[in-house]
């Protein structure tokens, strides 16, 4: 759902497969794509979706209706989420390593590309998120820290280490958590939220407000609230269900 609510994507079954469709507040509801299809996320300012064109990542201009592919090979990806803009979009390959399957998190942005993302450590990848501007990504791992990767420096740090330099020691002691959702501005500061699990003790769900505020300008949309902590569930089973039809 865009920042201010008034429009909406998703996808509705017709019998053959999925179709990708909008809702909004002036125009009701529209199919957006007559094929095999989806959406799934939408930026904030309600322009862009990013979702499927069969088994491939695309992404939509929800004014005209039309659709640009992220990548032309077919493959098993997931989409996890769009800056506000629309301009900067994040999710995961599924590819096969030895024996088993291993996501492979990437961004996008039209100059750029899909580029894949090699934090310096991680378990089994589960889910990325973008921050609305699109300058950080944080990507999710089992048994491992999130990491926080900033494109605008091309560095990776690990998350514990961030809490813990923003005054956050009970919180950065946990070395097994994820990030659901990145919120705010380089202003007033991100707003992050995730789940920790600490050992093996039952994960709880946490939330950080204002990490790296006064490091940049306001930029145009300022969305409010924390997001949702859905992103990661949602992200997570995508990239589970396209492995799961890849062992078929």
């Amino acid at each position: 759902m865009s920042f201010d609510g008034t429009t909406i994507v998703g996808s509705y079954n017709e019998g053959s497969g999925p179709r990708a469709y909008k809702w909004s507040t002036t125009a009701g509801f529209v199919t957006v794509n007559s094929g095999w299809s989806s959406l799934e996320r939408i930026s904030g300012d309600g322009r862009f979706g990013v979702g499927f064109i069969g088994d491939q990542p695309a992404r939509w201009d929800l004014t005209t209706n039309t659709y640009q592919l992220l990548e032309t090979r077919s493959g098993y990806y997931s989409v996890s989420g769009i800056s506000a803009d629309g301009a900067t979009v994040v999710g995961a390959e599924s590819v096969i390593i030895g024996t088993s399957w291993v996501g492979i998190p990437w961004y996008w942005t039209s100059s750029t590309g899909r580029v894949p993302m090699t934090p310096p450590r991680g378990g089994d990848f589960i889910n990325a998120a973008v921050s609305p501007d699109g300058r950080y990504v944080s990507l999710s791992w089992t048994f491992a820290s999130a990491w926080l990767f900033d494109r605008q420096t091309q560095t990776y740090r690990n998350m514990a280490d961030i809490f813990r330099d923003e005054g956050l020691p009970a919180l950065g002691e946990y070395n097994i958590f994820s990030v659901s959702a990145i919120t705010g501005d380089a202003v007033r500061g991100y707003n992050v939220t995730g789940v920790i699990n600490p050992g093996n003790s039952t994960p709880t769900a946490y939330a950080v407000t204002g990490i790296f505020a006064g490091t940049g300008t306001v930029p145009e949309i300022d969305p409010a609230g924390l997001g949702s902590v859905l992103a990661l569930v949602t992200g997570s089973l995508g990239l589970l269900e396209r492995r799961r039809r890849a062992r078929r």
